[in-house]
């Protein structure tokens, strides 16, 4: 990997995660319509929680991942486990 042009700017690729949305209920193709936070076939088809890819986003910007800097994110458990 060569040097940056720009090293003082970070940036990152994140994968959100499975979450459960409304696209994600209407995907089931079990011609169900509707969406319930509390519906355990879409939890199945979509385990995670928003609440994952907002603390690593937030973890990003904190300045204790920038040897993640240009590289994809992809996770299923809190960043700053690792």
């Amino acid at each position: 990997m060569g040097r940056p042009e720009h090293p003082s700017i970070r940036a990152f690729a994140l994968a959100p995660g499975m979450l459960p949305t409304r696209l994600a209920a209407d995907t089931r193709g079990d011609g169900a319509t509707g969406y319930s936070d509390d519906d355990p076939d879409l939890r199945r088809l979509a385990p995670d929680s928003v609440a994952l890819p907002a603390a690593t986003m937030l973890y990003l910007t904190s300045g204790r991942a920038d040897w993640l800097s240009g590289r994809l994110v992809v996770l299923s458990t809190a960043l700053s486990l690792m």
